[in-house]
This record gives structure tokens, C-alpha cells and sequence, in this order.
């Protein structure tokens, strides 16, 4: 059986480019769901296979959008 190429809590975006994603669960096999934000701040989610996904790289932030997602995770 082939390892899942992200586990949940990994930091994804489209291929083709989207929003910064956030990993929360497997689908069928080769699928991942995915949550993430949309620009008047309501939650999305939605299935996308995991060949259409890349990672997000944290060294890629600025240190505002960083700082602003570390506040949410502690709940600030």
C-alpha cells in the first residue's frame, strides 16, 4: 500500500495555484480534504486528489500572514 504523500496538519495549495490550505482528513484513497478560508473569511472544505496538491512551504510566508496563522492556532 502506497504512504499517504500528506498527513493531516500539512500546509497545501493547488497546482494551479489557491488559497492556503490546511489538510484535515483522508478521502477515498488518493484524496485528501482540505479546509481553508475564503477572502470574507468563511471556512470552506472540499476533497482534492492528492496528485493536484503541493506543500505550502511555512519560509514562503511573510512574517504577518505567519504570525496571524500562529495566532489562530493558539486561539488569540
Amino acid at each position: 500500500m502506497k504512504k499517504n504523500k500528506f498527513e493531516i496538519g500539512d500546509g497545501v495549495q493547488l497546482l494551479s495555484g489557491s488559497p492556503h490550505m490546511t489538510v484535515i482528513g483522508q478521502a477515498k484513497a488518493g484524496q485528501v480534504i482540505c479546509c481553508w478560508f475564503d477572502k470574507e473569511q468563511k471556512e470552506r472544505r472540499s476533497k482534492f486528489p492528492m496528485a493536484a496538491l503541493v506543500p505550502e512551504h511555512v519560509e514562503d510566508l511573510t512574517d504577518d500572514e505567519l504570525n496571524r496563522r500562529l495566532s489562530k492556532l493558539k486561539g488569540k
